[in-house]
């Protein structure tokens, strides 16, 4: 009975371990929201990175697990949102929780673009890391004495300055225009909407981010997400996508299947170009994976 015992409690902490993410996966998994935050908020895509990796153990910690907090940012007066409670330098203090990392990911560029006590790190190089990782140390970012070295050693040990080129795909997401008194119309006459299966959404263009349709549409990223049968971390948007600004059909209007006609496509992105739930698919076709590669010429019920 004591060995069986001590097998359950082997294979409970296998269990743990099989649901933690490496520094690379989790890297590779950000590494775009980073850049596209750095060409939007002018913050280093290795510092924002680094912040990530250090604060919330690369994804893996429990702030970052049941909070969605990635950037250990502390709930402070102004904060409206969900709360998380645990115990940091004091008993039991208040974190700001997020329904998607993503949302973490958004409101740590925003806590330092308003922030004035980090007013001084935006006339600093955006590829000059190490003044970068001292300026957060000296703003009082945290408290830990060695913050600004542990930062570095983390963009080093993981070369994570290569972000801070930007990518060629977002390089238009911050076009040089001079400053206007209504950037808002700007960005709102730069989305292009239409409908599909009865349903209002954009199309996306080249450059364009999830951020900047929220901010067009007034839609916030809440709903995109469930509106669009989003994972957590979606983020990057190609030209021609469809996302949709309110809640898909439950069947189309018009067809009654979708042929497969590429061996690549999967049920989620026939759902988003049908203009119908994702769930509702799933059901109507007895498919369990939505993301597994469907047979060519099968036929997608859609009623």
């Amino acid at each position: 009975m004591k060995n069986l015992s001590i097998t359950l409690i082997l294979l409970g902490f296998g269990s743990v371990w099989a649901n933690q993410i490496t520094r690379t996966q989790y890297i590779d998994q950000w590494k775009d929201v980073a850049q596209n935050n750095m060409l939007e908020y002018k913050i280093p895509a290795s510092i924002i990175l680094a912040q990530g990796i250090l604060e919330s153990s690369f994804g893996n910690s429990d702030l970052a697990q049941k909070a969605n907090n990635h950037f250990g940012i502390k709930c402070h007066s102004s904060w409206t949102g969900d709360k998380f409670f645990k115990d940091d330098d004091a008993k039991n203090e208040c974190f700001r929780s997020y329904d998607h990392a993503l949302e973490s990911y958004r409101d740590h560029a925003i806590f330092l673009t308003n922030g004035k006590r980090y007013a001084e790190l935006f006339s600093l190089d955006i590829s000059d890391y190490k003044a970068w990782a001292h300026g957060l140390k000296k703003a009082g970012y945290a408290t830990h004495p060695q913050y600004a070295e542990k930062l570095i050693k983390v963009v080093e040990e993981n070369e994570l300055y290569r972000f801070d080129q930007g990518r060629p795909i977002a390089a238009n997401v911050r076009p040089q225009k001079p400053q206007t008194s209504a950037p808002e119309a700007i960005e709102i006459a730069s989305v292009r909407t239409s409908t599909v299966n009865r349903v209002q959404c954009v199309v996306v263009e080249n450059g364009q981010t999830l951020y900047r349709i929220s901010k067009a549409t007034g839609v916030s990223l809440r709903q995109l997400y469930k509106y669009n049968d989003f994972a957590d971390n979606q983020e990057v948007v190609s030209k021609g996508d469809f996302i949709y600004l309110q809640p898909k059909r439950n069947k189309s209007s018009e067809k009654k299947t979708y042929v497969v006609q590429n061996n690549s496509t999967t049920l989620r992105q026939i759902s988003q170009v049908e203009g119908i739930k994702l769930k509702s698919l799933m059901r109507k076709n007895g498919i369990e994976n939505p993301d597994a590669p469907l047979k060519i010429n099968s036929k997608i019920k859609l009623k």
